[in-house]
């Protein structure tokens, strides 16, 4: 999976979600509905995955691996912002 967001917002949130293989809408939905939101689903944990209807042992590990991806690309992204923008910073002072 390749995700170059960073997960902030519902909006963001469900991109993400839509990019995880073998998770559908009808699981989603049953996600929002156990956690409360779709942001609220990269907080889970593999047991908490487990409360939800059609998710097993597999899917759960399966989907936490690939919440983390998302979650650490999306870091990585923010991470590479923020060097810019210092970057950005020194440059002019220096100027």
């Amino acid at each position: 999976m390749a995700l170059r967001r960073c997960v902030v917002t519902e909006r963001d949130a469900f991109i993400a979600l839509n990019q995880i293989s073998g998770l559908g809408a009808i699981t989603v939905k049953r996600m929002i509905e156990a956690f409360g939101s779709a942001t609220a689903i990269f907080r889970a944990g593999e047991r908490d995955l487990l409360r939800i209807q059609g998710v097993g042992t597999e899917r759960a590990q399966s989907f936490r691996r690939e919440l983390d991806q998302v979650r650490a690309e999306g870091e990585i992204v923010e991470a590479e912002r923020i060097a810019e923008r210092v970057q950005a910073v020194l440059a002019s002072r220096r100027a």
